[in-house]
């Protein structure tokens, strides 16, 4: 039975999209997308069996302008808590991402607490300027909510 990749999770507040977490445990066939096509960073999920063949390819110059930056986490190994904040540091979101998950920021701004020792992937664009002029430090008044699963329902 194919199955598709699940999005256990997405931070909205009204259209305005925040974060995606998805499970990597379930897989479709092909190729899927959970990231919308109007994003700057496309993140998706690929499921190929053996034998299949991806043509020899390479991606045209195409002028873009970004001016956001998206950030992909992929959980290897571990727990951690991410809260999610909108562009006013507002806490959107808490919620906990394990092994076998995606994390996907959209907007907003965003903080970590490691439950366990962990190890996981981020992926986001480029160039890195540094850190005083892509990353701007605020302190959020402090989360009283009890962290939930990514698999969980929102509190």
């Amino acid at each position: 039975m194919e199955e598709e990749a699940v999005i256990v999770r997405e931070t909205r507040r009204g259209e305005r999209l925040y974060a995606i977490a998805v499970s990597l445990n379930q897989w479709s066939t092909g190729m899927e997308f959970v990231t919308p096509p109007n994003r700057t960073l496309q993140a998706g999920l690929a499921c190929h069996p053996t034998g299949y063949v991806i043509p020899a390819h390479r991606h045209r110059l195409v002028g873009r302008v970004i001016e956001d930056t998206m950030e992909v986490l992929v959980m290897r190994r571990g727990i951690m808590r991410a809260r999610i904040y909108d562009e006013s540091q507002v806490l959107l979101d808490l919620f906990d991402i394990e092994e076998g998950d995606m994390l996907v920021l959209c907007a907003g701004g965003h903080g970590f607490e490691m439950l366990t020792d962990v190890e996981f992937y981020e992926i986001k664009q480029g160039p890195y300027m540094s850190a005083g002029v892509d990353k701007e430090l605020f302190s959020p008044a402090p989360a009283s909510a009890e962290g939930n699963r990514a698999g969980a329902p929102p509190p």
